[in-house]
């Protein structure tokens, strides 16, 4: 469930629903010490997405592969974005 944050963020960003669909179904998890999670697409989870999004007639760019999107323990996703660096590994 995207949070009221997350919707106005996600139309911001130009983030389609499906990209975060996409985020979910192939993204990896990235804990953080706040009881948060990181969901991104990792080589391989990009290689997946592209397949998925040229099965269902969307147009793919680097623009959607490097999204991500922060999901709290509850399953309510926080907010979206776009990634410009590399993820710090705790």
């Amino acid at each position: 469930m995207l949070s009221h944050h997350a919707q106005q963020r996600s139309q911001q960003r130009a983030i389609p629903a499906s990209v975060i669909e996409i985020l979910l179904d192939h993204g990896v998890v990235e804990h953080s010490k706040r009881g948060l999670e990181m969901l991104y697409l990792t080589k391989k989870g990009k290689h997946a997405a592209i397949m998925q999004m040229k099965a269902s007639g969307m147009r793919h760019s680097d623009h959607y592969l490097n999204a991500f999107l922060i999901e709290s323990s509850d399953g309510n996703i926080v907010t979206v974005g776009h990634r410009t660096k590399r993820i710090n590994r705790n």
